[in-house]
């Protein structure tokens, strides 16, 4: 099990999107990941809240990973009040 926080986020407050920088960290750790530990089985993240796209940052920092282990299982929590 690997529990990852989101990369760094932007520089306003109200910003829930990853900045640059952690959206490239984001796309480097779906290569990291893999040749240090195997391809992931399931993939969790928070809800992503489509009317404020709060908990995007999380969803951001996991997409690049699923994507390069398109056989993987991938999901979010339930858990609105996250």
């Amino acid at each position: 099990m690997i529990l990852m926080r989101h990369g760094h986020k932007g520089s306003a407050s109200n910003n829930y999107n990853l900045s640059a920088i952690g959206f490239q960290r984001a796309i480097a750790l779906a290569s990291v990941i893999p040749a240090c530990y195997g391809t992931p089985s399931h993939i969790v993240t928070y809800f992503l809240d489509p009317e404020t796209s709060k908990n995007a940052r999380s969803y951001q920092t996991a997409v690049p990973l699923a994507v390069a282990s398109c056989s993987v299982s991938a999901g979010w929590s339930a858990d609105k009040k996250v």
